[in-house]
């Protein structure tokens, strides 16, 4: 009876010494193979995880058209919009910005197709990020988690006082808390690689300015004997011209009525003259 006291008693005496060595923190994944809690390797065939996207600028001829377009290109490829934006009276019409979602299978080919939806390309950048070690490490570090949620589950079980369950739960929420946070990680990771997004600024052209046209000043000619003679000959035939009419209109105006003034001027000058005689 003695014995068996002493054994029943033991797992109570010795479990906080083997619960702290169970729920220490778990070795990453440079821990030695060979210790215990080494970590899970990755199945062989892990499939790889490219996070590609793609940023454009375009030229096109009408705003509303385009964003049309790249809609339509989104739905036939299997994928979605992310956001819209535009403004069609900041600049003469319009801006906008759409960003879209589509199958990694379908990514080169929506590209080419976002292209097409434009007149000119003005800029494009592609960028590929590969998260498949990263996925890898993770599906190791969730395997070492659960393995250390199972046997922290099971010292719960054991625990004998509150103080011990209440100490051994604290790790457990702790190691649930680590765990969520990974696979998280692991869920977006997974939805990135499994959906490549494409982003498009669309621009139209100002329209073009029509040059005002002007006159050409004609330059002054240079002096000459020849010119400068036909300019004094004719002014002279004005002057001419003026004194040849100034003396028909006095022959034929002024003197027919200035004749019987002159003579009776003449006949009255002549009485008074005779008077004085």
């Amino acid at each position: 009876d003695a014995e068996r006291a002493r054994a029943a008693g033991a797992p109570a005496a010795a479990m906080p010494t083997a619960l702290w060595s169970v729920i220490a923190p778990t070795p990453g994944p440079d821990a030695a193979p060979g210790s215990a809690s080494a970590p899970v390797p990755p199945p062989a065939d892990a499939v790889r995880k490219i996070v590609k996207d793609a940023t454009l600028s375009l030229e096109v001829e009408s705003v509303p058209l385009a964003l049309g377009r790249i809609e339509a290109v989104a739905a036939q490829s299997g994928g979605y919009v992310v956001e819209t934006r535009t403004d069609l009276g900041r600049a003469p019409g319009g801006w906008a910005t759409i960003k879209i979602g589509v199958p990694v299978d379908q990514f080169e080919a929506a590209l080419q197709r976002v292209r097409d939806a434009g007149t000119t390309v003005l800029g494009e950048h592609t960028s590929g990020v590969d998260a498949s070690q990263e996925y890898v490490d993770l599906q190791s570090q969730v395997a070492n988690l659960e393995a250390t949620q199972a046997r922290i589950r099971e010292f719960l079980a054991q625990a004998t006082t509150v103080e011990e369950s209440l100490r051994v739960n604290a790790q457990l929420a702790e190691i649930e808390g680590q765990l969520g946070q990974v696979k998280g990680r692991m869920r977006f990771l997974a939805d990135r690689a499994a959906d490549s997004t494409i982003t498009v600024e669309l621009h139209v052209p100002p329209p073009a300015e029509t040059p005002t046209p002007t006159a050409t000043p004609t330059p002054a000619p240079g002096w000459s004997a020849v010119e400068e003679s036909r300019a004094a000959a004719g002014l002279l035939a004005s002057i001419l011209r003026v004194l040849a009419t100034f003396a028909i209109w006095f022959a034929v105006v002024v003197l027919p009525l200035a004749a019987p003034v002159a003579v009776v001027w003449w006949a009255v000058r002549g009485r008074r003259s005779a008077a004085h005689g």
